[in-house]
């Protein structure tokens, strides 16, 4: 018998140790997770595995391929829908799940009010019913809120509403989210590619070109415009010499694998008052950028003999978020393949004010 009590001991200690042992990739998921008593089995990695039910609907768990678990919700969208768009209909699948969570209607109502979340349309009770076999749309309002939207026969059943807010959507606190932009940089792919059209150009100056139609972002200076030189036979090559210093400056934070391994040393402030500094190539830097889907934009700052300081912003629109980074460039980065380039940043700062963004929805949307 006495057996019998440390065989059981031992194995759940081991059941102990193996859920503490399991990774997520926010705190979030974590809490999630063990609500839901849900633990990832040793190497389960590239998965999506089953995780437990709630409301006699099943849940899911996405593990990635370095086994951290990457979402937990329910099973709304098929995978061919979440080509696009994947990180907010994720983000629809789980707060379903936190709602689910909250011990009464009350709480709820409150959870709902605190994250500027609306049902246009239906309710949290009935919307298990209301989402089988619905066709689904997700709309963007004027960059600052979603909609998603269910229905059957062209009639819709459910609709949701909630802000462009990058805390929200990921899940993470701010703090937090700070915290992963070094490894996300570092798993960019470094095989995107800049899709450009070159068919509408603007003629800067003698066989100097720039992109067209150009965007600013505030202010008039701080534009999202690429630099091409047109050759004798009308072909355009991106500009990267020393007689353009400022174009090959703005196309180095535009155009990936441009750089020829030029190194960006960033600090990056965090909050708190603290900080912490890295490097990483410029290329790395706009890979990461391509990937988001960001908007990037530049400008020169002031210049002097040795340097020139430039200003990139770059806008995410779909998380509602702009990294700001001040960069200090040697001014000879092109001639000199070991030159350093420094910077420091200010990484997801809000695009917008959530209790601002609340109202302005509110006083536009009629419900």
């Amino acid at each position: 018998m006495r057996c019998l009590v440390y065989i059981l001991l031992l194995l759940s200690g081991f059941c102990n140790l193996s859920a503490q042992n399991a990774k997520f990739q926010t705190q979030l998921l974590e809490s999630l997770a063990e609500k839901i008593q849900f633990s990832p089995k040793a190497g389960q990695k590239g998965l999506i595995v089953e995780a437990g039910v709630l409301h006699n609907q099943p849940l899911y768990a996405d593990i990635n391929d370095k086994g951290v678990v990457t979402h937990i919700g329910f099973s709304f969208f098929p995978d061919e829908l979440k080509s696009d768009n994947k990180g907010i209909l994720e983000f629809i699948e789980r707060y379903f799940l936190e709602l689910g969570f909250c011990s009464d209607n009350n709480q709820r109502k409150q959870k709902m009010q605190d994250d500027k979340f609306i049902f246009l349309l239906g309710n949290y009770p009935e919307c298990f019913s209301l989402i089988e076999g619905a066709d689904f749309k997700l709309s963007k309002i004027d960059d600052r809120y979603y909609e998603a939207t269910w229905g059957k026969d062209g009639v819709n059943k459910l609709s949701v509403a909630f802000p462009i807010w990058c805390e929200l959507l990921t899940g993470m606190s701010l703090n937090e989210i700070q915290k992963t932009l070094y490894q996300s940089i570092k798993e960019s792919p470094d095989s995107l590619q800049l899709l450009e059209d070159l068919t509408d150009m603007i003629k800067l100056e003698d066989r100097v070109y720039g992109t067209n139609p150009v965007k600013h972002y505030k202010l008039a200076e701080l534009v999202n415009r690429r630099y091409y030189k047109k050759d004798d036979g009308s072909e355009f090559s991106a500009i990267y010499d020393t007689c353009h210093f400022n174009y090959s400056m703005a196309n180095l934070f535009h155009i990936p694998n441009f750089g020829h391994g030029r190194e960006l040393q960033i600090k990056q402030n965090l909050y708190g008052f603290k900080s912490v500094t890295f490097t990483v190539s410029v290329s790395e830097w706009v890979c990461y950028c391509l990937k988001e889907s960001m908007e990037v934009y530049f400008s020169i700052e002031n210049e002097t003999i040795e340097n020139v300081k430039a200003v990139v912003l770059a806008e995410n629109k779909n998380l509602g978020y702009t990294h700001l980074l001040s960069v200090t460039v040697p001014r000879d980065f092109i001639s000199n393949p070991t030159v350093k380039l420094t910077a420091t940043l200010n990484a997801f700062i809000p695009t917008h004010n959530v209790r601002n963004l609340y109202q302005e929805y509110k006083n536009k949307r009629k419900w």
